[in-house]
């Protein structure tokens, strides 16, 4: 794997994860690894994500050098759902933040996060961001209680049409491209101290910045 921030896609993995992980080393800030087919997705606890071959974004992002103390971690978990409510608003769709880690449209669940830290004498040295956002998928298992995805949500929109084959499918490698624009962009503001983030001011200090962050997190909570 190359040594720099990049998108690095996989065919067929268990866990994008547990390839992150193992490659870490080898991996620069705000390198990503994204798997097409990923056949043992973890969710939260004890939970698995399912996810259709081809169909959906499922990837992880890969943190590394964070020069924020352990009592920060909070802000890795609310700059991954902000980013995914503004992904998902770029195309139209307005989504909601359900605790502790899902994203939701209209009541039904379109993407599930899972972030795992590693902190060390109270720093967090690095984090392993996983993230399933339903994409293409239209059919599900029927053990899910209540998915759904980007194509979905597009044929109930504005003006909704019959079928999900009348909306064209997206293509994956463009949009993870453009949710690694937006995730950067609230890594920059709040880890690098840069407050150029359309209107939002996320202050000066670490502490003003967790504070406006959670406040900018809240109002987009279910």
């Amino acid at each position: 794997m190359k040594n720099n921030p990049d998108i690095i896609w996989l065919d067929k993995a268990e866990s994008s994860n547990d390839e992150a992980r193992k490659a870490i080393d080898s991996l620069d800030n705000l390198s990503v690894v994204a798997v097409r087919c990923q056949t043992a997705g973890r969710g939260q606890g004890t939970n698995s994500w399912v996810s259709a071959p081809g169909e959906n974004l499922t990837f992880s992002v890969v943190l590394k050098n964070l020069d924020i103390s352990a009592s920060e971690v909070i802000a890795i978990s609310q700059i991954t759902a902000l980013s995914v409510v503004d992904f998902l608003k770029t195309h139209g769709i307005t989504a909601k933040i359900k605790l502790p880690n899902d994203i939701y449209v209209r009541g039904r669940k379109i993407c599930g996060i899972l972030i795992e830290n590693s902190i060390c004498s109270g720093k967090l040295g690095w984090s392993i961001i996983g993230i399933g956002i339903n994409i293409n998928q239209t059919v599900f298992p029927s053990h899910l209680p209540n998915p759904t995805s980007l194509l979905l949500e597009k044929a109930m929109g504005p003006n909704p049409v019959q079928s999900t084959s009348q909306v064209q499918h997206l293509e994956l490698n463009k949009l993870l491209t453009q949710f690694h624009e937006i995730y950067s962009r609230y890594y920059d503001c709040y880890i690098s101290h840069n407050t150029d983030l359309d209107s939002t001011d996320l202050g000066n200090t670490h502490e003003s910045k967790l504070e406006a962050l959670d406040q900018l997190f809240r109002s987009k909570l279910l």
